[in-house]
């Protein structure tokens, strides 16, 4: 199975000692918000895990499988939940989040990832392995990540492609670069390998001030000087919605011209909650640029 979506919107769950109240006012203000927002198919959760200097996760939002299932009845959209596979207690823990996930929350579309470090022994399974142990008997859909800087991305994408993901979200692009060398390795790794490339979600953010810009720095974002000196115009926030247009444009005729078969989507991602709205405008601008890539046969 994949994810039969266009625009993913993804929204961050509160932080889990707010209130019951907030915690309320949160999914109710996001509800609204969507209401009109009928170009988004899925909201995409994840999970928010920090880790400390031997790799042991810290958890300070609520959970995205709780806070998903929210979201999904309050507004009658899918949802796509985020995990980080690695930090389950061991393949059994897997098992039973997994069980528990498909089974008391109904959530059919999931997004697995990895630890922050390759320095570090995590007691999980690795999202390969989640990944194929995962669709052994579930008809479920399975994506991963795509950090389009990372050394052999392309081969890393094919091996999770070849034990069932069939989608990825690309992490925040504030460029074009190396996204498509990415996109064109990777589909020649798929030729070779004899199989259909994932659909691809392009993930883009609006940035509203420096501080939006340094915690998306934290995370890992690539973003030059030069970028950085225009996300800092403004008004911010149009800056960084115009860049994640040229870059969608960019892409695309990328994916086109050369003829690579990769299906495109569009994760837009809140991250803020100060940035609702914006995030809200960046799916209005871009949803009118989709111009579908026909998936490889």
């Amino acid at each position: 199975m994949t994810v039969d979506a266009d625009i993913l919107f993804e929204v961050v769950p509160p932080n889990r000692v707010a209130t019951d109240d907030h915690k309320r006012k949160i999914v109710e203000t996001i509800s609204t918000a969507l209401s009109s927002a009928d170009s988004v198919e899925l909201i995409n959760v994840p999970e928010i895990v920090e880790e400390n200097r031997k790799g042991e996760p810290r958890y300070r939002n609520e959970p995205s499988c709780c806070f998903a299932t929210q979201l999904r009845k309050k507004t009658g959209k899918q949802v796509i939940v985020n995990k980080a596979v690695v930090h389950c207690k061991d393949r059994d823990d897997f098992v039973r989040w997994l069980k528990h996930a498909t089974g008391s929350d109904d959530i059919q579309n999931f997004i697995f990832t990895g630890g922050n470090s390759g320095l570090h022994q995590y007691p999980g399974p690795t999202v390969t392995d989640a990944t194929r142990l995962a669709l052994q008997d579930k008809k479920i859909a399975i994506g991963n990540i795509l950090i389009p800087s990372r050394s052999d991305e392309s081969e890393r994408l094919i091996r999770k492609t070849v034990a069932g993901a069939s989608f990825f979200t690309t992490q925040v692009l504030f460029s074009s670069e190396p996204l498509k060398t990415v996109l064109s390795s990777y589909k020649a790794k798929c030729v070779e390998r004899g199989v259909k490339p994932g659909k691809m979600f392009l993930s883009f953010t609006p940035v509203r001030n420096v501080d939006d810009l340094d915690f998306l720095k934290w995370l890992g974002a690539e973003i030059s000087p030069d970028q950085e000196r225009r996300l800092l115009q403004i008004p911010a926030t149009s800056q960084s919605i115009e860049l994640a247009a040229e870059i969608w444009a960019d892409i695309s005729n990328h994916v086109r011209e050369s003829k690579l078969g990769i299906g495109l989507g569009i994760n837009v991602e809140e991250i803020f909650i100060h940035n609702l709205e914006s995030a809200l405008q960046m799916v209005k601008k871009l949803a009118g640029m989709i111009e579908k890539v026909p998936p490889s046969k």
